[in-house]
C-alpha cells in the first residue's frame, strides 16, 4: 500500500487500477469517519459521509493538482468537511453521540485497561471543547495535519489555526487535569 499521502494509489486509480481506490479507502475510511463524526455526531451519518467523499472520487476521477501546495490528505479531509457541514444543514441540528474509536493496546492487559481508561478520557475531553478547538486539535493530532494543512482543510487563515491549537491545547489540559488525568505520562 503506498505511503505517499495516498496520491499514489489516486494516481492509479484514475489510470485504471480499481485497486488503487481500494487502497485509498483502506488507507483513510476509519480517520474520515472519526472526523465527520466530529461534526455530525452520528457514527451511520459519519459512514455514509465518508463512504461518499470516496464515491465523489470515483466519480470525478479528476486528476490532483500537487503543485497547489495542499496534499492529498488534505484535499480529501477538505471535502469531507464540506459534506459534514452540507449534512448539518440539511439536518438543522445536532444529536450528542460519543466520538468512538480508540484503539485497544497490545500485550499487558492492565496496560490496555490504562490506554483504554486514557482514550475515553481524552474523547471526553475533545467533546467538551467549543467547535473550532475540537477540529483544530483532531486534525493536528489525530490526523497528523501540519497548521497550514489544517487551514486549507477548514478554510482558515494560519494564524486562526495556531491560535485554535493553543486555545484547544490549554482547554484540554484543563478539562483533564480537572478530571484526574495526568498528562505527564
Amino acid at each position: 500500500m503506498d505511503r505517499d499521502d495516498g496520491i499514489g494509489c489516486y494516481r492509479r486509480f484514475i489510470a485504471g487500477d480499481r485497486s488503487g481506490l481500494e487502497e485509498l479507502l483502506a488507507l483513510y475510511r476509519r480517520a474520515l469517519v472519526l472526523f465527520v463524526n466530529g461534526y455530525v455526531r452520528d457514527a451511520a451519518l459519519a459512514e455514509d459521509i465518508a463512504i461518499d467523499v470516496f464515491f465523489e472520487l470515483y466519480k470525478r476521477k479528476k486528476p490532483f493538482d500537487e503543485t497547489r501546495g495542499a496534499a492529498f490528505k488534505t484535499y480529501l479531509f477538505r471535502i469531507a468537511r464540506n459534506k459534514a457541514l452540507n449534512a448539518l444543514r440539511k439536518r438543522g441540528r445536532r444529536r450528542e453521540e460519543p466520538l468512538t474509536g480508540a484503539e485497544p493496546a497490545e500485550g499487558d492487559p492492565e496496560e490496555k485497561l490504562i490506554c483504554e481508561e486514557r482514550a475515553r478520557a481524552v474523547h471526553g475531553a475533545m467533546e467538551k471543547l467549543p467547535e473550532e478547538y475540537r477540529e483544530a486539535v483532531y486534525l493536528k493530532y489525530f490526523e497528523g495535519l501540519s497548521p497550514e494543512q489544517i487551514a486549507r482543510v477548514t478554510g482558515r487563515r494560519i494564524k486562526r489555526v495556531y491560535n485554535l491549537l493553543a486555545r484547544g491545547r490549554a482547554a484540554m489540559k484543563e478539562i483533564l487535569t480537572a478530571e484526574g488525568i495526568r498528562n505527564d505520562e
